[in-house]
């Protein structure tokens, strides 16, 4: 075991006799605005209860229902941060915010017969902001003029869901299954762009926010199947597959100078339209090989409201394929082998229209081998 240098030893080694000596500058401290903006401590506390009951209504129908419930008190401390030139002047803040988050669920289940399933249910569930999203630093540059700002008091995303799944079981481990879904969403996170005045300039202000609401449907599809019913070789072969359509709606405002001059329609942050994965295996008692392929259609990566919709930024469709294979020496030694990215797809963001590219990268194929051992 290697013990860690700490903090303190850096700071430590590396003071101004030691910097003259080996020629080197100090081009960002401790003190500078960016370290002092970004620079926070928070404390959050949860005080969560539950309750579920299970309620076998007939020898067909289950009923599992309850609710979670739970209250969130966070803290955050930052600074305040003012830069004028080369200097730099911060306060410290400090935001405290509360919240409880009630959470009802209801999941339905009725079996047609042993092997077809009907399943409904309803959820509320929520997600927290980033703690990054959290900082309650300021950062006000008059250089550049602009305002980076976090949001201690940002509320957490709700979710009301309501699911349809039909499930329909093979004897040989086979399954089809068709659903729908759809989500109410409020207090989406997004990072809001507005301008502000100050000093008779007007400044770009970016900061964390909430919006009012949003929703989302889908249909989604999902097919696996192996043939052990087909002669000779070709039993061993399977078959897995599954599509997702989701459809999302939301309104982002455009403010200035903290009033709202419109609202602009668009898909939800992070939320493809269609995604599909698909892969097919051949499979015995020793040897194992599988090729994958998964596709992530566009979907909408950074809001600039500011700007408008034809200066978003977009994430670009993308398809990899992926394969993998085993073979087992013994029943406890298998050698295996994994490849990742065969046809080296981009990483690509475009910005507003998919002809004009912000950036695109490459990272090829990358795999592994070795020996897998169970003891």
């Amino acid at each position: 075991m290697i013990n860690q240098i700490t903090n303190g030893q850096i700071d430590q080694m590396y003071n101004p006799d030691f910097m003259a000596n080996h020629t080197m500058t100090n081009v960002q401290g401790a003190n500078t605005a960016s370290n002092l903006a970004s620079s926070y401590s928070g404390k959050e506390n949860v005080y969560s209860a539950y309750l579920m009951g299970n309620f076998r209504l007939t020898e067909k129908f289950t009923v599992i229902g309850g609710f979670r419930n739970e209250y969130n008190v966070t803290n955050f401390k930052g600074n305040r941060v003012v830069q004028q030139g080369n200097t730099a002047t911060a306060e410290p803040v400090q935001k405290e915010n509360k919240y409880n988050a009630f959470l009802p669920m209801v999941n339905m289940k009725y079996n047609l017969d042993d092997n077809t399933i009907f399943r409904a249910s309803y959820t509320r569930s929520f997600a927290r902001p980033d703690f990054s999203d959290l900082n309650p630093g300021l950062q006000i540059n008059d250089a550049l003029q602009t305002i980076t700002e976090g949001n201690a008091g940002l509320k957490p995303t709700y979710a009301n869901s309501f699911d349809l799944m039909f499930e329909k079981y093979f004897s040989n481990l086979g399954i089809i299954s068709v659903g729908s879904f759809y989500k109410r969403l409020s207090n989406i996170i997004y990072q809001d762009q507005t301008t502000e005045q100050r000093n008779g300039l007007t400044y770009l202000k970016i900061s964390p926010s909430n919006l009012e609401g949003g929703w989302l449907f889908g249909l989604e599809a999902n097919f696996s199947k192996r043939f052990t019913e087909l002669p000779g070789i070709l039993q061993h072969f399977g078959l897995e597959g599954n599509y997702t359509f989701v459809d999302s709606k939301t309104e982002i405002p455009v403010y200035q100078n903290g009033i709202v001059l419109e609202k602009i329609e668009t898909t939800l942050p992070k939320q493809a339209k269609h995604i599909f994965n698909v892969s097919i295996f051949y499979e015995t008692d020793k040897f194992m090989i599988r090729l994958a392929g998964n596709y992530k259609g566009k979907y909408l990566n950074a809001i600039r409201s500011l700007a408008g919709p034809e200066h978003y930024q977009w994430f670009d469709k993308n398809f990899t394929l992926d394969t993998t294979a085993s073979y087992a020496l013994s029943k406890k030694v298998r050698l295996f082998v994994e490849l990742n990215n065969l046809l080296n797809e981009p990483n690509r963001f475009y910005h507003g229209e998919q002809a004009r590219t912000e950036s695109v990268s490459y990272t090829g194929f990358r795999g592994q081998m070795g020996v897998s051992f169970n003891f």
